[in-house]
């Protein structure tokens, strides 16, 4: 017998600091996290307890008469399906009786309650496929049951300790024998990953795969000792993972404000100040992939504020460069036969929250550029092969991805691109998705047609970095102006408007200097990169040494 509790807390560090993103829901919050080392943990223990390696047996117990005789009737009638328990198995404590699932248990088929007819006056759950869906006034199962998932959410176990219910037939139900502890039963279908049987492109669970796996059931008053060290483990894992999550998000909580300081700083002295302590305290600070993402994003605001890199004052001001950007814009559209469209609002309204350095300048978007348009607003007819269109898929923050694309004809990518053709260095923002906002420099001479999901912002590049621009436009201020303008916030399908597009207002600093912003954002992010690769692999080495650790228990 393994113990687990001294397994459990000699190797407490391991299991709380083996964790991997995730982005699903768990346990009634939403989680950035998967507790790797506690979701093995959790794991090891329930393999432990159907293997009768988890507590002490008792000699003299027997299994259950009735349970036995079951068994061997069902051998009897389906000997052709039968798994050996020479067969690879592994041994088993005195007492435990080997054979397979369905000589034990049976999945019945539940019975069609549509939404419309069921009561919902709360006298007997109604069990969907993964969980109770509503209540009706009568039940078609009169006994506590294990509900088993069958379309839908294949394989997953819910347990129904009322004297009645409602199964509905996305699901089977099954009431453990005689012998068997209801608990423990659930138990050991959780052990059977009876989720990996569903199959199809809506998975299905075919009962008859369920039936010739192998179990081993222990003697009925083993099983309550299981149960009780089952639930005493498996509190404590909630409680580490409890503490672990608080621990994380009080860890994000303080880099996020210990960050914002930086921002925050009123000159260069105090800036300097607050660096000065989160250096001191920065191999406690960026020990996570969210905090150095945090770290990034900081290094972007202080860019698009002037706080990145030393003003010098020899630079030409930013009120000159912009004269002579607009003179190039009326001359560039005037070649490429593009009326230059006006902002909105006039320019004395600009929403300019952030504090700039005397030689920047805010203005317009629009008055940075000659053209700001979509793609086309046509419903795109898709050919196997032709020419390249693109849609959002293809933009993410400062990345150009043009190689996933899909195709449509000769005759259709010219109509597509009749007023709206990329060329090196523009730039493409999404207008549509979770990404909304996310723009990137056109940084090939890739020729392609886009949908109305993308934003081609075009600008006289000898007078303004295209880099420059879009660091605005992946920087949290400019992330919030796009969601603040969003049409249709709170759907997935959210809508930044064209013309409110034109008119973000944009810190434009000093042609020079927008070099060296430019240069000091890509050299601080490679540090960056460098350091969640890093804390990468020592997490991919902290899983191995937990699976490692756990393969070991179990054997």
């Amino acid at each position: 017998m393994v113990n687990i509790d001294k397994l459990l807390t000699d190797h407490l560090d391991l299991w709380t600091s083996a964790i991997a993103r995730k982005s699903a829901a768990g346990r009634g919050r939403s989680k950035k996290f998967s507790f790797y080392g506690i979701d093995k943990l959790r794991a090891l223990i329930l393999d432990l307890a159907v293997h009768g390696k988890l507590v002490p047996q008792d000699p003299s117990a027997k299994p259950c008469p009735e349970l036995t005789s079951r068994i061997a009737k069902w051998k009897s009638q389906a000997e052709a399906r039968l798994v050996k328990a020479d067969a690879g198995r592994p041994p088993l404590p005195p007492g435990w009786v080997d054979t397979n699932f369905g000589a034990a248990f049976t999945l019945e088929y539940g019975t069609n309650l549509p939404d419309s007819k069921r009561s919902q006056t709360g006298e007997f759950p109604v069990f969907g496929s993964n969980g109770i869906v509503g209540t009706h006034h009568a039940s078609n199962v009169d006994k506590p049951c294990l509900v088993v998932g069958r379309k839908g959410s294949a394989g997953a176990i819910q347990m129904c300790l009322a004297d009645g219910c409602w199964v509905t037939d996305v699901s089977y139900y099954s009431v453990p024998p005689k012998g068997v502890d209801i608990h423990f039963a659930k138990i050991l279908f959780t052990t059977l990953a009876l989720d990996d049987l569903g199959k199809g492109i809506k998975p299905g669970l075919n009962r008859n795969e369920a039936y010739a796996l192998w179990i081993a059931i222990p003697p009925l008053s083993e099983q309550t000792r299981i149960v009780a060290k089952v639930d005493e483990l498996m509190a404590l894992c909630d409680r580490l993972e409890a503490g672990t999550y608080e621990a994380i998000e009080g860890h994000q909580l303080l880099v996020k404000e210990l960050l914002a300081t930086l921002t925050a700083g009123r000159d260069a002295g105090e800036l300097a100040d607050n660096w000065a302590w989160i250096e001191a305290h920065f191999d406690a600070l960026f020990v996570t992939e969210d905090s150095v993402d945090q770290l990034k994003q900081t290094i972007l605001q202080l860019a698009v504020m002037g706080k990145l890199v030393p003003q010098d004052p020899k630079d030409e001001p930013a009120s000159e460069l912009l004269k002579r950007i607009k003179a190039e814009n009326k001359e560039l559209a005037s070649k490429k036969g593009i009326r230059i469209q006006k902002p909105a609002l006039p320019a004395k309204e600009l929403d300019t929250e952030s504090e700039i350095p005397r030689s920047w300048e805010y203005v317009y978007l629009q008055d940075l550029a000659y053209q700001i348009t979509d793609g086309t607003h046509l419903t795109p007819k898709y050919t196997d092969s032709g020419k390249p269109f693109l849609s959002a898929q293809n933009v993410k923050p400062f990345r150009f991805l043009p190689d996933n694309h899909r195709f449509v004809s000769e005759v259709d990518f010219e109509a597509y691109r009749a007023s709206r053709k990329p060329e090196y260095g523009d730039i493409l923002m999404t207008r549509v998705g979770a990404g909304i906002g996310e723009a990137a420099v056109l940084d090939s001479d890739f020729e392609f047609a886009f949908y109305v999901s993308l934003c081609l912002i075009k600008i006289p590049t000898k007078h303004l970095l295209p880099e420059y621009l879009v660091l605005w436009l992946n920087s949290p201020e400019g992330r919030e102006k796009s969601a603040s303008l969003t049409y249709g916030k709170g759907t997935s399908q959210g809508n930044l408007n064209l013309g409110l597009i034109r008119t973000f207002p944009i810190p434009v600093a000093p042609l020079a200097e927008q070099l060296r912003i430019v240069r000091k954002v890509n050299e601080l992010s490679m540090i960056c990169e460098q350091l969640k690769s890093g804390l990468a692999a020592v997490n991919d080495c902290r899983n191995s040494f937990a699976d490692t650790i756990v393969t070991s228990a179990a054997l």
